[in-house]
């Protein structure tokens, strides 16, 4: 809001007028709202709103004048206070949740052949994923090179079956996928 002054005397400004117009305005179109409702429980909602939204109207040149930062510079300090107090509680804990694309489509492997193995009733000791290296041309399409199984007692016509079932749901070739 800028205020200049003329022989003596303040004349108010562009900005003061604007800001009577928008009080003036609102008061006029919330008057007309609150008349239109008909139901007593909605006028008492919506004067309390459009008192709270007053307000704001009525404060709005000097929020402008402080810079119009107010609440949004408490609100930051506020959020850099808070964050840096939780990162560094959780410093810990950031890379229990930190993983990547490749991690993903490892575990998505496992647990699709935990899954094939457990509608056998069986149990991997271990399920080893190996994805394509970053070093690789193919890289960016996650390709799966092997899948090693290990489990105990299992016959020999068992893992042809169990290789088939599990090529099956993951989509990896029979040739890729080992049973020791």
């Amino acid at each position: 809001m800028t205020i200049s002054s003329h022989r003596g005397g303040v004349v108010i400004t562009e900005a003061v007028y604007t800001w009577l117009k928008q009080v003036i305005t609102f008061y006029i179109i919330s008057s007309l709202l609150i008349n239109v409702v008909v139901s007593d429980k909605y006028k008492d909602y919506i004067r309390m709103i459009t008192r709270i939204i007053l307000v704001l109207i009525i404060i709005s040149p000097v929020i402008k004048q402080a810079g119009g930062n107010i609440i949004k510079n408490s609100i930051d300090t506020f959020y850099k206070e808070y964050s840096s107090a939780y990162y560094k509680n959780n410093a810990d804990n950031t890379n229990e949740y930190s993983f990547t694309v490749r991690d993903v489509v490892i575990k998505t492997v496992r647990l699709q052949v935990a899954e094939v193995l457990g509608e056998y009733n069986m149990q991997a000791d271990n399920i080893d994923v190996t994805v394509s290296d970053v070093a690789s041309g193919d890289y960016g399409d996650m390709t799966v090179e092997k899948v090693v199984i290990h489990i105990n007692r299992l016959k020999k016509s068992d893992m042809d079956t169990l290789k088939e079932k599990i090529s099956a749901k993951t989509g990896i070739d029979v040739g890729s996928i080992y049973i020791k």
